[in-house]
């Protein structure tokens, strides 16, 4: 008999088919090949009582299906929404392709539910009828494990679920929920984790991480200071000891850092100070005839950015030429009067910004379901540094005037390449500005990030021949590209923009009207 019960249970989870007429039913069976192992217990040895003990009398939450019984209810089972890909947190139900009242079988499918990768099939892995549907058709942003439809054995049992509430998510822990079995003697749980043997240290290790980490945060040297200004002084090479703290107990806080940093003291201190963003390390290899340049967090950052972008984003391109005697005259004329350094970046930063508020599709950022317009036009000014790209956000650009950006872009640009940027300056903008004219690149295909509209990039200058009516003239010409988010900006929108960024660009003073 023994022998028998083994082969049974053997078929239940290599994933026989058990019918509601036999042994073990569907549902029985479905939960079996799901968990294989009970606390360290071969299945083949457990008892039909213990099983059908641990089933009406527990809540197991197992790969998004919630299990449930109640005295006051038939038995049943809650289906939670499963987790369909990997990355899933939340799905959407599209529509059921079942209706209350109707047979299932394992297999079946029972709803379309759109993920983060795609819209897929719920299928049931349990015999019996759709007794209640939990959450209807349209239904967005439900948390994995969120129940969504109860199962049923007996259709005569259906009609106990019509005023029918669904539990909440157990997270609870599956010891507290399994019980003893009388049948099988006290045998210790299997532990989680394999004890694993330590490993000697190499005696010549070679660790390329430590020369890369991120700053740590300061040690404490008998001074009180918040977190964040500790992390702020480690990551900017601030001396602590020598700010004066003027919080709780005399302990040293963002605003004594802010305060240090505009003075005299820390000006001498930055001229000694390394670099807070150092040049990336080289280890050499001569024997293998090759040397190895480290990875730095900045550089990782911005690879990270990269894949999410290239993976999760579709872009698409616009490409125009723009005749730029008028802008180019209009910058040196402005230099020479007011004795200032404008750049054509300066100039394109600005017509970029009036161009949003004609179009402001391109001031938009995607939040999930809704896209989140501005009321103003943030932009995003991309610094190189010699480990990799980063970004300084350039606020309220439509409400400056040119000077007032050319000043606040070389602070940020300063900033940037000393590591200095902070979080509330780097963080935010709806559309990045990328300028490699000063390379010599004269087009280029730019990169979308964080959910932004897009991004602008601005070619080298160079001569062309044109043809003006009658006449061959040698013009100042340029190449603009837009890289856009094609989740949220649509092409004709993205060529209005280019449109007026051309206007603005060939006529600066049309930026004025």
């Amino acid at each position: 008999m023994c022998s028998m019960v083994g082969r049974r249970w053997q078929r239940v989870i290599l994933g026989a088919r058990v019918g509601l007429s036999s042994t073990v039913t569907e549902s029985e069976a479905s939960y079996l090949r799901s968990c294989r192992t009970l606390r360290g217990r071969r299945l083949s040895s457990l008892s039909r009582g213990w099983l059908s003990d641990l089933r009406t009398s527990s809540r197991i939450a197992n790969s998004g299906f919630l299990r449930r019984s109640i005295a006051s209810l038939p038995h049943h089972n809650e289906l939670g929404l499963p987790k369909l890909s990997p990355t899933m947190e939340t799905g959407n139900i599209v529509k059921w392709l079942k209706a209350e009242g109707d047979a299932v079988s394992a297999g079946d499918s029972l709803a379309e539910i759109e993920t983060d990768k795609a819209t897929l099939d719920f299928d049931t892995t349990d015999d019996g009828f759709l007794a209640k549907i939990l959450l209807p058709d349209g239904t967005n942003d439900i948390p994995i494990g969120t129940p969504i439809c109860v199962i049923v054995e007996n259709q005569g049992d259906i009609a106990a679920f019509a005023d029918y509430s669904p539990s909440a998510p157990n997270g609870g822990a599956e010891s507290d929920m399994i019980p003893s079995d009388p049948f099988l003697p006290d045998v210790p749980a299997t532990p989680d984790t394999v004890p694993v043997e330590p490993i000697a240290a190499s005696p010549t290790p070679v660790s390329m991480e430590a020369t890369v980490s991120a700053p740590a945060v300061a040690p404490r040297s008998g001074v009180f200071a918040s977190f964040r200004a500790r992390k702020h002084a480690a990551e900017t090479g601030i001396e602590l000891s020598k700010v004066v703290g003027t919080g709780m107990y005399g302990s040293v806080t963002m605003k004594d850092l802010e305060a240090y940093m505009a003075s005299s003291d820390f000006a001498v201190q930055a001229d000694t100070r390394p670099s807070a963003v150092p040049m990336p390390t080289v280890v050499d290899r001569p024997d293998e005839g090759y040397y190895e340049v480290a990875v730095g967090p900045i550089r990782k950052a911005a690879a990270e950015r990269a894949v999410a972008s290239k993976q999760t984003v579709p872009h698409f391109y616009l490409n125009v030429e723009c005749n730029v005697d008028k802008l180019l005259q209009m910058i040196e004329d402005w230099n020479e009067k007011e004795k200032t350094n404008l750049k054509l970046r300066d100039v394109m930063i600005k017509a970029a910004a009036v161009a949003v508020q004609k179009e402001p599709a391109l001031g938009g950022t995607l939040m999930g379901s809704a896209v989140r317009r501005l009321k103003h036009v943030d932009l995003c000014v991309e610094v190189f540094t010699n480990q990799g790209p980063v970004f300084g956000v350039l606020r309220n650009a439509d409400r400056k005037g040119i000077e007032a950006i050319a000043e606040e872009v070389s602070d940020l640009d300063a900033k940037g390449k000393a590591g200095l940027l902070t979080p509330e300056e780097s963080s935010g903008g709806t559309l990045a500005i990328s300028d490699l004219s000063d390379f010599g690149v004269k087009n280029s295909t730019p990169l979308v990030f964080n959910n932004q509209a897009g991004t602008i990039a601005i070619g080298a200058v160079q001569q062309s021949a044109k043809i003006d009516g009658d006449d061959l003239k040698v013009q100042n010409t340029l190449f603009l590209t837009l890289s856009c988010d094609h989740r949220h900006v649509d092409g004709a929108v993205g060529a209005q923009w280019m449109k007026h960024m051309k206007k603005f660009v060939e006529n600066p003073v049309s930026m004025l009207l």
